[in-house]
């Protein structure tokens, strides 16, 4: 009898964005680089796990889920011209 043993498929290894990706990621989605510095700070500080423990796999995705609010979205400003 020949067993055929299964492959495990390979994690990939987590590899933490700077602070300048994570600035890059917010202003390309529209929202501030407080609110990136302040997620950076947090996730850097923390090893890169969420509130649970867990090691973050997809930062990217945490970002947006945790970070992406209002207070840290860009306020587009609108100047009224008067044409009198």
């Amino acid at each position: 009898n020949y067993r055929y043993k299964r492959k495990e498929p390979k994690k990939k290894e987590f590899i933490p964005p700077t602070l300048q990706d994570t600035i890059e990621f917010f202003k390309s989605k529209g929202y501030s680089d407080l609110g990136a510095k302040k997620a950076y700070e947090y996730y850097s500080l923390g090893g890169w796990k969420d509130s649970k423990g867990n090691q973050v796999i997809n930062w990217k995705q945490k970002m947006v889920s945790n970070w992406f609010r209002d207070e840290f979205k860009v306020k587009q400003v609108y100047k009224t011209i008067n044409l009198d």
